[in-house]
């Protein structure tokens, strides 16, 4: 694979975000943003959307082998909400700023409910666009969306 190829170890997933059996909350700083056609999925599929690269991984070193694990690639429902948390459409200005992923549980196109990996949003529910809060799904993390 050549290096604009996205692999699974250096691909934030929802299992990353598991300590003690249970579904977490992490904070990550962004480091990096790709612009969207930058990279390419496992499958030869272009990314469509922004990649974010993490200082760090969120896995933590908890899963070894997923310590390189630092490129998400968000949904574009939550590239909204980082646009609309921020007043930015301009992805540069992500950078440097910490954001909190959590696990839900959301209905993916083809797979039914499944775990995502989504971002908490810094701003009120109830102030949030109708099209970026459906989307949020069932925080597995026990925590309710609008806290």
């Amino acid at each position: 694979m050549n290096k604009n190829t996205l692999t699974e170890p250096e691909t934030v997933f929802a299992g990353d975000l598991v300590r003690g059996g249970k579904w977490v909350e992490v904070e990550v700083e962004i480091a990096k943003v790709s612009p969207p056609g930058k990279f390419k999925f496992s499958n030869g599929k272009t990314v469509d959307r922004p990649c974010i690269e993490f200082t760090s991984s969120p896995n933590e070193g908890t899963i070894p082998g997923r310590e390189n694990a630092i490129r998400f690639v968000p949904c574009s429902t939550q590239v909204l909400l980082l646009r609309f948390m921020w007043d930015s459409a301009s992805a540069a200005d992500w950078v440097g700023r910490k954001i909190k992923l959590y696990v839900a549980r959301v209905k993916a196109p083809g797979r039914g409910l499944s775990p995502a990996i989504r971002i908490r949003s810094v701003v009120p529910i109830n102030n949030l666009p109708f099209k970026i809060w459906k989307q949020l799904g069932e925080d597995l993390t026990g925590r309710k969306n609008s806290e």
